[in-house]
């Protein structure tokens, strides 16, 4: 017992420096990452900075009218829930639909059966929008009240396009578009096809985004009448500016984790208040020791959470509304206690 018990500690020592080693190589690696985001970004401000100085006088310099974006006809906002005390349970059920679109946009090899359809069977993927745009997605719900998800992708970290697009308040000068230019002209092709599908009827929008993915979401809720926003860790560029006349009454709710890097970013350069149009919900979903950006967790987290709240007798989410758990048991709640009676239920328990 002596000998096995001296092997782990030996065991752990190791581990514990191995980890240790590796903690410092990654935090060197991180650095130099850093270095050269901010090094790029200030070559990219200096390039922009001189394109401008250069071609203003022959360039047409503008901002975009409100009616360039989008059609002005009489529209109707879809209602986002504000809280007067705020819950962080009864907020992951609420927004849990518009969260699973945002991650399901990124095309993750994750569970085949978390996603937005198998959640709320009523909504349909347009699978056409993808000859539009691969990195926004189309979801309609037909009906007395249609509703249709934009969802546009976040930042894949090895893609230069979005690091262009995420630094845009300086690669905006360049004259070459970016994924919000896109994001404009996408989003009004896509708003045409889905009218197509319900003709005659009025269409609320809800523009939804992670991360750069917010940051679009956002973008497309200034430009165009009557659509609303919901962001899970949004990028702090909106890019509100380049409208000459933006819909200042967009509705705009943000989730975002506890732990989430680039919240604290735009917390320590912006203060993030909430006023008449604006709401933003801190959960605390990721667990210590993975990044706080992380997607899945986040809106994995979100389902369960809604779940294991449910038990509870002081629970605010309605016993009758069980679609969080509908999804979150199947899936990634397998081994969660709360799950089992409702596996059971559904014949998967031991499968």
């Amino acid at each position: 017992m002596r000998h096995y018990t001296s092997l782990t500690l030996r065991y752990h020592s190791a581990d514990k420096a191995y980890k240790s080693h590796n903690k410092g190589l990654r935090a060197a690696l991180l650095k130099k990452i850093i270095f050269a985001i901010i090094g790029c970004s200030l070559l990219l401000a200096l390039s922009g900075a001189l394109t401008y100085a250069v071609t203003v006088g022959s360039i047409k310099v503008g901002l975009i009218s409100k009616g360039d974006p989008g059609k002005s006809e009489a529209c109707e906002r879809y209602g986002l829930p504000f809280y007067e005390k705020y819950n962080q349970e009864l907020a992951s059920n609420d927004y849990l639909p518009f969260a699973i679109a945002s991650l399901n946009v990124y095309k993750y090899k994750f569970n085949s059966e978390f996603t937005l359809s198998y959640y709320a069977s009523q909504f349909q993927l347009i699978a056409d929008a993808d000859h539009i745009n691969p990195d926004m997605d189309i979801h309609f719900r037909d009906g007395a009240e249609p509703l249709a998800i934009a969802a546009f992708r976040g930042t894949r970290f090895t893609n230069f396009w979005d690091w262009y697009a995420n630094f845009s308040w300086f690669t905006g000068f360049l004259p070459i578009d970016n994924a919000y230019d896109s994001a404009r002209r996408d989003f009004a092709k896509a708003r045409d096809r889905v009218q197509q599908l319900a003709p005659g009827k009025t269409i609320r929008w809800i523009a939804t985004g992670h991360s750069l993915g917010g940051g679009l979401a956002q973008h497309i809720a200034f430009g165009f009448p009557c659509v609303s926003a919901v962001v899970l860790d949004t990028s702090f560029v909106t890019n509100k500016h380049v409208y000459d006349a933006p819909h200042d009454a967009a509705v705009i709710v943000h989730l975002h984790d506890k732990r989430d890097e680039l919240t604290k970013l735009h917390h320590w350069i912006f203060k993030e208040q909430d006023t008449p149009t604006y709401r933003w919900y801190p959960l605390k979903l990721v667990p210590k020791g993975t990044m706080g950006h992380d997607s899945l967790r986040f809106v994995v987290g979100m389902s369960g959470m809604a779940t294991n709240c449910q038990v509870r007798s002081d629970c605010q989410i309605p016993k009758t509304d069980l679609r969080a758990a509908n999804i979150y048991c199947p899936t990634y709640g397998r081994k969660d206690e709360v799950c089992q009676p409702i596996l059971k239920k559904l014949g998967l328990l031991n499968k």
